[in-house]
């Protein structure tokens, strides 16, 4: 049979309604107009409703399957308020699956109190003409079949298929009978044979899926429904079990794309919407999956819909468009104190202070201790510059809470803005000796308030003096937040008296140690900072130690040293563009241009930002001209140069290199690197180097 005939004869389908025990005769005519135009448009499957079943059970259904080719049951209900248009997809199943309880489930029409009917729509193989000696021995194989004598059956069929080569029914026959015994790799290989003959009928790629789902061949399964996709076949089942399939492998991107198009060709099929929406969460599409979650909510509606629609809002911080959702969750359940609080939180969140204050209010009506409540109403008194009020809402919160860290901040900082400067030390100390985590902000305003109304001695004091009972992350904290202030204030002995007394009870701790090796390099004690440096390498196993400790002796213009550590940063890390243009730039400036072309080779394999991006094309011209190779160089200062005049020039501080390209070049080479270096800085005002 030709190609044209194939692509003919997959435009033949099949609709059947199938009586249920619900199904109301006055509304089979409006069924078969619902089902036709499901059949036409929304599946995407061509036909009319050509028979309708008056006995609804499992024998006639496979007698007139088998009288009409037919390979596939989807069941579909008509949803009851919806005029009867929208219908849902519920299930699918091959009728020779061997699942009998599934399919007498499916005829009783026990599928649950969500519909006034339902019906069943039958898909039959592709249409292909048989001679009668071929169709008789397919028949004579059917009633083999009903007899259970399967062998004898699949000998007829072979028959059939013998007679009519061109034939793909008897070859999906027999592997059904295999796949009914469990056979599924024998089973494969027939359905196989069936679409070499007629590569256009879905069926057998359906088929063919689920089988290879059942040997746990996932990825085979996907093969055969994507290759189905790929020759034009545009059936929704196809596009739905390539898609679930893909969302349950964990490759979410396209998965959900399947998905879409699925929902594309049969808008009311309703079980797609739910492996969408988990794809679209788990891809971060926040306001995408709350969009389906909403559409799918209208006909399922349900308490947990609403409250993952909340928090699908809550993670993209759209807290205006979770407001509707959560006005109407506080309505149905006024006595749930925590959705009143995250309706609270979103109108704050949202600027509609006036409300979240009137939400916050309702709770403390029923519970006037409520933590979040009365910080919430803390936060917007304190917002609005009514201080006094906010000092009440945070003392409460506080008294419940002792270890709240934005309440002892916001009620610190409202002392202090109403005069109360002893009440808000007092605060900031309490909180210092109560809170066992110890918040970084609340040590350093209170050190930065002490030192304003000279108490810094006795805040001082009190820190040192927390240090004899927290425990080890407070202990950390509290070092680090003191020694910056200290360093703040230009007591730079005092911070390093600090540090170095507190380093035997911070354990494996690398940040003082790279604090101390900062103090003693700008003290000039070389030796020192190199061995506070090389103790906070030992500690950690990452780039960021010695890429601080080589910034830092870059910074100082001691390109040896700075080299050794920018090289051991690039030994951990040679995936960081920042590291490599640092040690590139020492490279450069002690004179090794060989190691350039090997890191060079290594940085094109970085992604980069276009900054990082700038100086590594900056660097690989200065070096090209460096190394004999000036071709090179204006050849990729010829592609760059468009760029950068599309861009309004280049974003890098080259002041640093100003003085080395002066030493290193002379005469035309110096004319060009320095008209270079200017439009890679046209933009540069106050930019960072590098």
């Amino acid at each position: 049979m030709t190609a044209a005939a194939n692509d003919a004869r997959a435009e033949a389908r099949l609709g059947v309604v199938v009586k249920g025990p619900r199904v109301n005769p006055a509304y089979v005519e409006r069924t078969q107009a619902c089902l036709a135009k499901v059949l036409d448009g929304n599946m995407a499957y061509p036909g009319r409703v050509l028979e309708e079943i008056e006995k609804s059970d499992v024998a006639s259904l496979r007698k007139f399957a088998r009288k009409n080719d037919v390979h596939t049951v989807m069941l579909v209900e008509l949803m009851p308020g919806q005029g009867y248009e929208k219908t849902v997809l519920v299930q699918r199943i091959g009728l020779e699956g061997g699942d009998e309880a599934t399919l007498s489930t499916l005829v009783d029409g026990k599928f649950g109190d969500t519909c006034d009917w339902a019906f069943i729509l039958m898909v039959r193989h592709m249409v292909d003409h048989m001679s009668e000696t071929a169709k008789q021995a397919m028949q004579i194989g059917d009633g083999l079949r009903d007899q259970g004598l399967v062998d004898e059956a699949i000998a007829r069929y072979q028959q059939a298929a013998n007679i009519d080569l061109n034939s793909a029914r008897p070859y999906m026959r027999i592997s059904d009978i295999y796949r009914g015994r469990g056979e599924i790799q024998t089973a494969m290989e027939w359905a196989q044979k069936s679409l070499e003959l007629n590569p256009r009928d879905p069926d057998p790629y359906l088929a063919v899926g689920e089988m290879a789902m059942q040997a746990d061949r996932r990825e085979t399964a996907m093969d055969y429904y994507q290759h189905a996709i790929s020759i034009g076949l545009r059936i929704p089942v196809l596009y739905e079990t390539l898609g679930r399939l893909q969302v349950w492998s964990r490759m979410d991107a396209i998965g959900a794309q399947n998905l879409k198009d699925a929902l594309a060709l049969n808008p009311y099929n309703y079980n797609v919407y739910p492996p969408l929406i988990d794809a679209l969460e788990r891809e971060e599409h926040y306001n995408e999956a709350v969009d389906y979650l909403l559409e799918y909510n209208k006909t399922y509606p349900s308490k947990e819909a609403e409250y993952r629609v909340v928090s699908l809002l809550e993670r993209a911080e759209e807290y205006e468009r979770a407001i509707p959702t959560l006005t109407k969750m506080v309505a149905d359940e006024p006595g749930k104190m925590e959705l009143r609080e995250k309706l609270a939180h979103a109108q704050e969140m949202s600027g509609r202070l006036d409300d979240a204050l009137q939400t916050y209010a309702a709770i403390l009506q029923a519970d006037p201790m409520h933590v979040d409540a009365n910080r919430g109403a803390g936060r917007i008194s304190y917002r609005r510059k009514q201080y006094a009020n906010a000092i009440v809402y945070l003392q409460t919160a506080r008294a419940n809470d002792p270890y709240d860290s934005e309440a002892i901040r916001l009620e610190g900082t409202a002392r202090e803005l109403t005069g109360d400067i002893d009440g808000a030390l007092e605060n900031y100390a309490d909180a210092l000796m109560r809170d066992k985590q110890v918040q970084a902000i609340n040590v350093r305003r209170f050190l930065i308030l002490a030192k304003k109304h000279d108490r810094l001695t006795y805040a001082i004091n009190l820190v040192q003096s927390a240090l004899d009972y927290k425990q080890l992350p407070a202990r950390r904290t509290l070092v680090m937040a003191l020694g910056q202030h200290l360093v703040n204030e230009g007591a730079t002995d005092d911070a390093i008296m600090l540090y170095e007394a507190a380093l035997p009870r911070l354990g494996d701790f690398a940040p003082p140690s790279l604090a101390l090796g900062e103090l003693y390099l700008k003290k000039g004690d070389i030796r020192q900072a190199d061995e506070n440096f090389r103790r906070a390498i030992l500690l950690t196993g990452d780039a960021r130690s010695p890429y601080f400790a080589g910034l830092k002796f870059k910074d100082l213009g001691r390109y040896e040293d700075a080299r050794f550590y920018l090289r051991l940063a690039w030994g951990r890390d040679d995936s960081n563009p920042a590291v490599m243009i640092a040690l590139a730039e020492t490279l450069f400036w002690t004179g090794e241009f060989g190691d350039l072309a090997f890191l060079f080779a290594q940085g094109e394999k970085l992604s980069v930002t276009p900054a990082q991006e700038e100086m590594l094309t900056f660097m690989r011209i200065v070096w090209g001209c460096k190394d004999g190779q000036e071709a090179y160089a204006r050849q990729l200062w010829g592609y760059w140069q468009p760029r950068l005049e599309e861009r309004g020039g280049g974003s890098l501080d080259l002041s640093d290199w100003e003085p080395w390209i002066a030493n290193n070049f002379a005469g035309n080479q110096l004319a060009f690197i320095q008209s270079v270096a200017k439009e890679f800085s046209a933009k540069a005002s106050g930019a960072p180097k590098g």
